[in-house]
């Protein structure tokens, strides 16, 4: 009977988490399964041409924590200090239990996504 691994994802609004395991899903990992809890939703390429000048301007944008929470997703209250404090409070308890942390502060979702299928692999 094969070994089941469970790999949480789990950080402040905005870091990210969505869109790397969107990318992690798309590499067909064999039996790994991805589940959300929420998502920003991808517009139109028309959308992001006539509302963020194309593409690349809307990857930056929606990847981008603090500009994401006050735009396309609508929830400025979540690029508070208290979220801030959230996600120093995360990742102290990730350090203090010695779990693997990927940090998304300076990496695009390709390179999180990539690190994230590493780490998947590893586990099966």
């Amino acid at each position: 009977m094969p070994t089941h691994h469970i790999l949480v994802v789990t950080g402040a609004s905005g870091a990210g988490k969505t869109a790397a395991v969107r990318a992690l899903e798309a590499c067909a990992i064999e039996r790994l399964r991805c589940f959300y809890f929420d998502s920003i939703g991808v517009p139109s390429a028309e959308v992001m041409d006539r509302d963020f000048g194309g593409g690349e301007q809307w990857q930056a944008l929606a990847t981008a924590r603090t500009e994401r929470l006050c735009g396309p997703r609508g929830q400025p209250e979540l690029a508070r200090n208290r979220m801030m404090a959230w996600a120093a409070y995360l990742r102290g308890q990730a350090d203090a239990l010695t779990l693997p942390v990927i940090d998304t502060t300076d990496l695009p979702i390709a390179q999180v996504a990539e690190r994230l299928e590493v780490l998947a692999r590893s586990l099966g």
